[in-house]
């Protein structure tokens, strides 16, 4: 006998960016029929609202199994807060792809209330060799600070410095057409975020970028997949799931 679908409730910021993101959405899961739940409701609101209190009643009435979220930082305080005073206790917040869940400051604002919420995002792979560089040097000079808090932003950084040193090696110029023509011939394969070789297609651009899933574990971000790059087990569902 096939499984029941899970059910999702959709909520996403109605900016550019949350648009975009939910029209996407919106075109693929036709097509993503071997995914294993269904969107039963779609709710958008305004990332600079102060109050979602109607918004969150709204998605808690859907009774649908987890809340998919696109979001930004500051509205995704106010809405997990919105989701404990409503005793709302889905199996999980995931996102498909967006900011502010795995950012340091909705960890400091929340405390506990920050744990389990997943974000599939591009991110370092923390067992990579390169890494392992590049914490030591982070934590010699940011003694008070966490590489992890930075994983989208630090990874693409190291990279792209890292693609400069490697042209410039080879090229042994700084001429800026020397230069470019060194840069389309990268193909760095040792490397610190997850995907694919550096290298770029006849367009300028970079692909085989990959994509982590990262939750939120003991007030840290952290990989759980794919289990290549897990540094932990994933936790689904979350252990408040049907609590009041």
């Amino acid at each position: 006998m096939a499984r029941a679908k899970r059910t999702a409730v959709f909520m996403h910021v109605n900016d550019t960016f949350g648009q975009a993101m939910a029209k996407g959405i919106g075109a693929a899961m036709p097509r993503l029929t071997q995914l294993p739940f269904k969107i039963v409701d779609q709710i958008s609101y305004d990332p600079a609202a102060k109050d979602l209190t109607v918004e969150v009643s709204k998605a808690k009435g859907a009774n649908a199994d987890f809340l998919l979220l696109v979001c930004r930082l500051e509205d995704a305080k106010i809405l997990r807060r919105e989701m404990v005073k409503q005793r709302w206790n889905p199996m999980g917040v995931i996102s498909p792809g967006s900011p502010g869940m795995y950012e340091e400051d909705f960890y400091k604002a929340l405390g506990k209330y920050s744990e389990y919420c997943i974000s599939n995002v591009p991110w370092y792979n923390p067992n990579a060799k390169l890494t392992k560089v590049v914490e030591r040097a982070f934590k010699k000079h940011n003694p008070k600070d966490n590489l992890v808090f930075h994983g989208l932003n630090a990874g693409f950084t190291f990279e792209a410095i890292l693609i400069a040193a490697d042209a410039y090696k080879r090229a042994k110029s700084t001429d800026p057409k020397t230069l470019a023509d060194a840069i389309r011939q990268t193909n760095i394969t040792e490397k610190m975020m997850l995907g694919g070789p550096l290298k770029f297609n006849e367009k300028g651009q970079v692909e085989g970028i990959g994509s982590a899933c990262v939750q939120n574990l003991n007030l840290l971000p952290t990989v759980v997949l794919p289990t290549s790059a897990a540094t932990a087990k994933p936790v689904f569902p979350v252990p408040s799931y049907k609590k009041t």
